[in-house]
This record gives C-alpha cells, structure tokens and sequence, in this order.
C-alpha cells in the first residue's frame, strides 16, 4: 500500500542525516594517496569516488564550508578535496564507522555490493561524460555514485524490511518498482531522490533520481550508466539486458563492437579493485554472444489490486495539492495508482508544435528507455488524434487489432502487453497534455470499470490544473 505523503516525508526526514560506514580499507588507502609524491591534487577526487561513504561525507562537509571559501557549490569531488585538504580527507575517512561489525554480515554484504556497483556506475559516468566532452565528467561520475543512495540508506535504517524486498523480488513475475511499492511503500529512487533534495546534494545527484528528468542528457546518461552498471554485475543475464546496452550504445553513438570495448575496459578498471568490495571480477561483455539469455519479463505471479477504499484519498488529493505542476502530478499519479491498481503512470505535457513529452511518471524509476519517450505530433498517431479534442481510449483486446498500428511505435516496442488507458487533459478549453495507465503483464487485465474511474480523475486533473497558477507555464522538467 501506498505510504501517505506525511509518513514518507517522516521517512525522509528521519533518515537524512543517516551516515554511511567507510570501507575499512579506506583509511590506508588515503594516506597512501597523501605520501604518493606524484600524485596531483585533481587526481584526489576520482580516487575517492571509491568509497561512497566518504564521498558522501566530503560533500556533505565541503558544502558546509563552502560559502565561507566558495562562490559555486560544491558539485565534485575535486572541490572538496581542495577545499579541505588531504589531511582532512584521511581524518574524516577515520571518523566514519567502517562497513564491518557490528553490522550484521547480510547487511555488509549488501552495502559492499551497492558500494561496488555505485562506483562502477560512476566510472561509467566519467568514461561517458569524457567521450560526449562534457564539461564536468566528475560532476556527472558524483551523480552515478549517488545513484543509489536510497537503497544504501535503506539496508542501514531498515535491513529487515530489505530482507523482504529482496526476497519478493525472486518471486517470477515481481518487477522491482511493484516489489518496492508492496514491501515499503514507497519506491527506492524517489525515496533517494527526497533524500538527495533533503541534504542538499549537487542539483545534478537530486535529477539523475528522478524519471522525468530522463529528456535531459546529463541526466538520461547517469540513469543508463546504472542500468548498465546493474547488468554488468549480474553477468550481463538481468532482464532487458540489451534494450539498455543497444539505448546506451545509441546515446555514446557508438557501433556495438565499440560499445562492447569501450564498456569493457571501464569494466577493466574496476576489476582491479574488485578485492577491495569483497566480490568476484566481472565477467566481461561478449561481442559475439552479448546478454546472456534472460526472459523479457516472468509470467505474472501476482498483480496490483484496485484499492476502492483510496480512491477517495486519490480524489481529494488532486483537489488538495499544490505546488509546480510536475510535483503536483507526480503526487497525483501516485495516489491513481494505488486507487486503480496500475503498473505505469505518466503524464505528457504538449508543447506548442504538438509534441508529447513525460513530465511526470510513476512506476517507471528503472525504466529509462520509457522516461526517454516523447510523441510527435502525426496525424496518423493515436495520441495526437485524442489531443484533438477532449477523448479518452481503453485499448484491449476487443480493439487492439483496430488501433495498434496507430500507437506510436516507440511505445510499441515497450509494451509486453496490447492495452493500456490513455485520455486527453485539456486545461481553460485548450490541450495540455496525456494522461496515460498501463499493467505491464497481460495476465493483469484492465476493465471498465477502472477505465471510468481513470477518466473521471483526469477530469479532476484537468480542472486543478486551471486552479495552479503555473500550469499553464511553459517547460518540461522544471514546471
């Protein structure tokens, strides 16, 4: 069930100022950085990037500091490390508990394997944002380490609840987002992305964690980096393997043997720290085979149920919220789906030319490749015919042969299942945006009914959204 938004921002507030453990190697490791006689002070921080417990200490420390010395905020750690000094790294590197009794041994494992796949994320980040010359790699490497400060959080604050999430998540058929939202209540990434927000992180670190900021490059590219981290430590065999390695090739527009080589060299340079985690090498990618054989999705062990008794909650909240018009549909999209029981939400905001792009989403947090859609206006679209006037569609099986080849392609191609709701939102007479519903296994049949209710919540969208001062102002992320 849902967790209230008073109960999740207690959550958050009671464990923002959570300290994550230091590897116990990590002391020795920066005072051997401090007798290194070659080693230049830009060099400091892609070091530390290593230890993400540190790191985040760094960042935290450096930005209480910083206005006294700084007029930019501290957004890597290269700052920090000047800022403070060596010295003061390795003090602090002491300071911290280190990952190791008495925390329990399930709960070490856990945090070293985080630990590990955040720092392969954030090599990933560097190597990527080096080759697209991006002005700030070590910016955009913070953002991957701290990709997943939520469930790193989390294993600290409530190891027993992840116990149960890890094992809901073996059972065939549960994706991460729904095991997340039965087991906590809430999903990881957005519960990271409030914690983020909370201990005032870099602005990039806060919209890598959140799904709608996926239209914006820096952003899409620490979110695929993750995703391709995640691969590479379960032996390139997780579902959707090579949707996100072939979307990541795109984005470096790279060929797939120079995708394959660049990848596995970054996976080269973790390997020789791969000691330093407590886990094995990775395996690397193979150019001929690619992913190993995994099935796109399980059969459906069991699916969302509507929640009658909250869809007034979903009801009133939509009269009640306010806010930009992104975190007020986010909210909103949240409370739907409890009420109705679906897998997805989104919400595509129309641009002057007709363009749909996400500006809120809801189930979704791992799924770059859907954040990523956009619809162009074509008159041969589904979407762009319902934008015409106020019109909503339940595609299922009985019109499914009528209207598939009229659903954009891109959408298509995400889809394990030939249905979904869709309807138009127009505000002060005009077309604002789509209010889109899916369940992602066929099995988890829509009906009727829930499409009533999705279409009478649109309409209470429509009419809050004339209420909010701002939601007739242009732009995507930021609105």
């Amino acid at each position: 069930m849902l967790m209230s938004e008073d109960d999740f921002s207690k959550r958050v507030e009671s464990c923002a100022g959570t300290e994550w453990p230091a590897l116990p190697g990590t002391p020795a490791h920066i005072d051997a950085l401090g007798a290194s006689a070659g080693m230049a002070m830009r060099d400091f921080g892609p070091e530390l990037l290593s230890d993400p417990g540190l790191a985040l200490k760094l960042i935290d420390t450096a930005n209480g500091q910083r206005q006294r010395h700084f007029h930019e905020d501290i957004v890597d750690l290269d700052k920090s490390v000047r800022l403070l000094g060596i010295n003061r790294v390795g003090a602090l590197s002491r300071d911290l508990p280190p990952l190791a009794d008495p925390l329990p041994a399930h709960v070490q494992t856990q945090l070293r394997r985080l630990y590990a796949r955040s720092w392969l994320t954030a090599l990933i980040c560097a190597e990527w944002a080096r080759r697209r010359h991006d002005i700030g790699p070590q910016e955009v490497a913070l953002a991957g380490l701290f990709y997943h400060m939520g469930g790193i959080t989390l294993w600290l604050t409530d190891p027993e609840r992840m116990m149960q999430l890890e094992a809901l998540r073996q059972v065939p058929g549960a994706m991460p987002e729904e095991a997340e939202y039965v087991v906590l209540g809430f999903n990881i990434e957005r519960f990271g992305h409030a914690l983020a927000q909370k201990r005032r992180l870099p602005q990039l670190v806060v919209e890598s964690l959140a799904p709608r900021y996926a239209q914006e490059s820096r952003t899409l590219g620490v979110m695929l980096a993750a995703q391709v981290a995640y691969q590479a430590t379960h032996g390139w065999a997780a579902p959707h393997c090579r949707t996100h390695l072939d979307m990541a090739g795109r984005y470096l527009d790279l060929a797939w043997a120079e995708f394959v080589e660049l990848t596995n060299g970054v996976c080269d340079r973790f390997n020789e720290r791969a000691g330093f985690y407590g886990i094995r090498p990775l395996v690397p990618l193979d150019a001929e085979r690619g992913c190993d054989a995994a099935p796109k999705s399980a059969p459906a062990a069991f699916c969302l149920a509507p929640r009658g008794d909250r869809l007034a909650e979903a009801m009133s909240g939509i009269s009640r919220t306010a806010g930009p018009p992104g975190d007020f549909l986010e909210h909103v999209l949240g409370l739907m789906r409890d009420a109705l029981g679906l897998n997805r939400l989104m919400f595509a905001r129309r641009l002057d030319d007709g363009t749909l792009v996400p500006q809120a989403m809801v189930g979704t947090e791992y799924e770059p490749d859907f954040n990523y859609l956009r619809f162009e206006a074509d008159s041969r679209s589904l979407f762009s015919v319902l934008m015409q006037k106020p019109s909503a569609l339940l595609l299922g099986e009985a019109n499914a042969d009528r209207y598939w080849g009229h659903v954009p392609a891109s959408l298509r191609q995400l889809l394990e299942a030939r249905q979904f709701m869709a309807v138009s939102v127009f505000v002060d007479d005009a077309p604002y945006g789509l209010l889109y519903g899916d369940r992602r296994n066929a099995a988890c049949r829509l009906d009727s009914r829930s499409f009533e209710t999705f279409k009478r919540l649109a309409r209470l969208i429509g009419r809050r959204l004339e209420q909010l001062p701002s939601a007739t102002a242009r732009g995507i992320a930021g609105s």
